[in-house]
């Protein structure tokens, strides 16, 4: 999924976000590699792709009011953490306490233990 920005302001910020976070807690990260990662999260293959999309469409709304949608962004993210080599917990804890603006910090509207039973509940609808 596409997570679309009106501007290129807003994912910078988060990139920036996220650097600090990660050099604060896990290590160093390049900014390209923040770039990148950011993208990925988003639904882009690269951060270029994500910039060749920045005001081509209405806006997404930011996580906060993401409602029936946060729960596949919150998939999304922990997929594009876990790809940089992040586990489950740091990735996590990443999104928990990270935020730029509305964006990410998802502690605020989603507790792991709801996510994890609706993980529980989706991969048995598949099954």
């Amino acid at each position: 999924m596409k997570v679309k920005f009106e501007t290129r302001a807003r994912p910078m910020n988060i990139a920036k976000a996220i650097k600090r976070y990660i050099q604060k807690n896990e290590g160093e990260i390049t900014k390209s590699r923040c770039f990148e990662l950011t993208a990925w999260m988003f639904g882009y293959r690269n951060w270029n792709e994500l910039l060749a999309h920045i005001g081509s469409e209405s806006p997404s709304l930011p996580d906060s009011y993401a409602g029936d949608e946060l729960f596949e962004r919150v998939t999304q993210y922990l997929q594009a953490l876990q790809r940089l080599g992040l586990g489950l917990d740091e990735a996590w804890d990443l999104l928990v306490q990270t935020s730029a603006g509305p964006w990410l910090g998802v502690g605020r509207f989603l507790e792991r233990s709801t996510y994890e039973a609706l993980m529980s509940e989706d991969a048995k609808a598949v099954a």
